[in-house]
């Protein structure tokens, strides 16, 4: 599992050289925010995103590329930015994504855990179903349920109104990140996550930096958060 890449070429090919010289790695999932970083040129988030479009296609089955708050600028029309946006970098990216958009999701679920890049909150949960209050598996607490229902927002959000409605609040911040809403998927903060995680569900994230990997168990939910 790799948390947010930002450019950062190196720590790529580390990780795949690991996942190259060993057949035992079943999976390599990668947890979003690949472009932008605040340090290097616009380039350099072009080459990361085609060296991981080249092993998605080369690995289709091995392979999970997730979607970020920075990735997710491709899609929301400017709706926000991110710190660190660059409007270079995002010109030159914007034809990789949408020429590749099929090889990128939004949740992956092993069936034990739910993977997304900040993590699934209840207050965005109780947001969505008043959008959406007839799909019986917003009150579930199975992963696969809840990545193949993020994923099919992401498929269908020109094609459901419905969809289309859950992905405009993919945009929502909280406090930790400058907003006034429930955080999303996307966007949830460590702290939010922890604060109010979706009761049952075992999620695995990225998103906030940390020095090193954090296990939490919430209190009264049983959830694990990592």
């Amino acid at each position: 599992i790799i948390g947010d890449l930002h450019a950062k070429i190196d720590i790529l090919e580390k990780a795949i050289s690991y996942f190259d010289n060993d057949s035992t790695i079943e999976k390599i999932i990668f947890l979003g925010d690949y472009v932008d970083d605040w340090d290097k040129p616009p380039e350099t988030s072009y080459n990361l995103l085609t060296r991981l479009i080249t092993l998605k296609k080369t690995y289709p089955d091995k392979v999970i590329l997730l979607l970020g708050n920075h990735d997710f600028s491709e899609w929301m029309d400017g709706k926000f930015k991110c710190s660190g946006f660059n409007p270079v970098i995002h010109t030159i990216v914007k034809p990789l994504f949408d020429e590749n958009e099929d090889l990128f999701q939004l949740a992956f679920s092993d069936g034990k855990y739910i993977y997304t890049h900040a993590g699934i909150t209840s207050s965005w949960a109780k947001d969505i179903q008043l959008i959406d209050n007839l799909y019986l598996p917003l009150n579930s607490n199975k992963p696969d349920e809840w990545a193949n229902y993020l994923n099919w927002v992401f498929r269908e959000r020109n094609n459901d109104l419905t969809a289309h409605k859950i992905f405009n609040t993919l945009s929502q911040a909280g406090g930790y990140r400058g907003g006034f809403d429930a955080p999303s998927p996307i966007w949830a903060d460590r702290q939010e996550l922890i604060a109010r995680p979706l009761k049952g569900l075992n999620q695995i994230v990225g998103h906030t930096p940390i020095k090193r990997i954090e296990a939490h168990t919430v209190r009264n939910t049983g959830n694990a958060i990592f």
